[in-house]
Formats: C-alpha cells, structure tokens, sequence
C-alpha cells in the first residue's frame, strides 16, 4: 500500500467515526427527552408511595 493510500484509509475512518458520533448524538438526543419525562415520573411516584407509608 502506497503512503497516499494509507492517508486516505485513514481519513475516511476518521470522517466515518466523526458522522457515526453525530448520529448517535441525534439518536440519543431523540431518545433523551422522553426518558428523562419517565424517570422524573417514576421519582415522584416512588416519592408519593413512600409518602403514604
């Protein structure tokens, strides 16, 4: 393999890694805000229940 070469696998890895980060930033913001909603409820009901006690 040529040193050219080798430079180009290299960016293009790097380039692949960098969108595959930003993509999974996208995902888990998507996945983020509904998953906080659902603790902050679980937290007040376990709060509640322990309340009634």
């Amino acid at each position: 393999m040529s040193r050219n070469g080798g430079e180009k696998w290299l960016r293009d890895m790097e380039k692949e890694a960098k969108e595959r980060m930003e993509r999974n930033k996208r995902e888990k913001k998507k996945v983020k805000a509904p998953d906080e909603k659902f603790i902050k409820q679980m937290e007040r009901e376990n709060r509640g229940n322990n309340g009634d006690r």
